[in-house]
């Protein structure tokens, strides 16, 4: 009998030890006064929302970065940040931002909106479209807790196949911008866009 109860404790104890770091990421936290809680919203499709291996040993939160889970909760912003597609989700450029932009600010706390979705077109993102809807109410639920700082967006593959699709796509980009800056009262919002860097296809011609 007591062999048996020292073997569950030992289990007990084992399992705590594996899943503690876990919870610790998901806990949710106590945020700063809003003028110090400055929010950005990542958008877009896979490269934002991040495909990279997440290592273990350096998967750790700064201090002053946080991200909204999917219940809606600002916890630790350990990778992945986003959830689109759990079972590939990984490290992406909000990974890198958050503490670049915390160390820059050492006064405040960054949250991150993670909203991408891997493989979506620019039409998801207009205004009307059903992700664009879900990233405006994401960020206007928080402007009640923080002030939107800025978007950050990655996307173009998905519109890349057709001419009218690439052709239009600054005309259509641009309004978007204008569109999310309105909805959300922030006209002089920072947008940065990313892009993927050039390289040759197998034939050896430049994209």
């Amino acid at each position: 009998m007591k062999i048996k109860w020292l073997l569950n404790l030992t289990l007990c104890l084992g399992m705590s030890a594996v899943l503690s770091p876990m919870l610790a990421a998901d806990k949710t936290v106590e945020l700063p006064e809003k003028e110090k809680f400055h929010i950005y919203l990542l958008i877009g499709q896979s490269n934002m929302a991040g495909r990279g291996k997440v290592d273990p040993a350096t998967n750790k939160a700064h201090p002053r970065v946080l991200k909204l889970d999917k219940a809606g909760n600002w916890v630790p912003a350990t990778d992945p940040l986003h959830f689109d597609k759990p079972k590939i989700a990984g490290v992406g450029p909000g990974s890198g931002f958050g503490p670049v932009i915390a160390e820059a600010s050492p006064e405040v706390t960054i949250g991150l909106i993670p909203a991408a979705v891997g493989g979506t077109p620019l039409s998801r993102w207009v205004k009307g479209g059903d992700l664009y809807e879900r990233a405006v109410k994401l960020a206007k639920e928080n402007q009640k807790k923080g002030v939107i700082k800025g978007a950050i967006w990655h996307q173009g593959e998905g519109d890349s196949s057709k001419p009218e699709l690439y052709n239009s796509y600054q005309k259509r980009l641009a309004g978007m911008i204008a569109d999310l800056r309105t909805d959300l009262g922030e006209p002089e919002m920072p947008f940065v866009m990313g892009e993927l860097g050039e390289f040759f296809t197998r034939e050896g011609a430049p994209t």
